[in-house]
């Protein structure tokens, strides 16, 4: 199942991006055991959405607790949800710097 993560960071710029190497670590990870589809900060900073493949929102909750951003105390919130997909269209999905 496809479950989506919206999370807001807190607002401590310096610790996340201290995180952040560890946490795109933490990302490649799942996404190499495809256990994650799509991850990325929002424009403007504040939030990021990740899209995982799990079999529960439990497993998807484990994801958030192993998450280098959670243990080192960057996250202010999350919010989990199924995501059941309708339509892509994949030409248009593409990974930026």
């Amino acid at each position: 199942m496809k479950v989506v993560n919206i999370l807001r960071y807190i607002d401590d710029a310096a610790k996340i991006v201290a995180l952040r190497p560890s946490h795109r670590a933490f990302m490649k990870r799942l996404a190499t055991q495809g256990r994650v589809a799509e991850v990325g900060p929002f424009a403007d900073g504040s939030d990021a959405l990740f899209i995982y493949e799990v079999e529960s929102l439990t497993e998807a909750e484990s994801i958030v607790a192993d998450n280098p951003y959670t243990i080192g105390g960057a996250l202010l919130s999350y919010q989990l949800k199924s995501w059941q997909i309708v339509g892509s269209n994949l030409a248009m999905l593409t990974q930026s710097a």
